[in-house]
């Protein structure tokens, strides 16, 4: 959306269809992934783009693509999936975390986990554990070191506990 029009306009297609994402720029790039994709199916995909890219680029029927593909490269690139489902794209202290998740759709299956993206080697490390394991909750930042945890479904059930941690 164009904040000075409050107008509205299409750019390039994400490469599958998702639904109930996770989504966050870190630096210069847009990361999306997990979710629901085709089917309702979980999904441990992630996409990204150069967030300049995105906003230069032009939605692109189905049959234009088949007809006359594109000289230019895609906008939008796949990176290693998620090592779990349900898992919630975090940027913190410039890094792309995937912050807890589960191993299935059931909440017993539920993770602790914090990992840690590295675009260079397109590989997932986990870097810290949270207390509680959880999936589907709410994350907020305060103070420039500080990453807050609230709520989600833990293996217990629907939790209200809140954690904070300084990476």
């Amino acid at each position: 959306m164009d904040i000075q029009t409050l107008q509205w306009s299409t750019v390039a297609s994400l490469p599958l269809p998702l639904w109930q994402a996770t989504a966050t720029i870190c630096g210069d790039r847009l990361y999306i992934g997990g979710g629901f994709s085709t089917g309702g199916s979980s999904t441990k995909s992630v996409v990204m783009c150069e967030v300049k890219d995105l906003l230069q680029s032009q939605p692109q029927s189905l049959a234009t693509r088949l007809l006359r593909p594109s000289s230019s490269p895609p906008v939008w690139k796949k990176v290693t999936p998620l090592p779990v489902i349900f898992s919630s794209l975090v940027t913190f202290q410039g890094q792309l975390l995937a912050v807890g998740g589960s191993t299935t759709r059931r909440y017993a299956d539920s993770t602790s986990d914090v990992m840690q993206y590295d675009a260079t080697t397109n590989s997932w490390k986990v870097i810290s554990q949270m207390k509680l394991k959880r999936n589907y909750f709410l994350h907020h930042f305060f103070l420039p070191s500080t990453l807050m945890v609230c709520g989600g479904d833990t293996p217990d059930g629907r939790t209200a506990s809140v954690e904070v941690a300084s990476l």
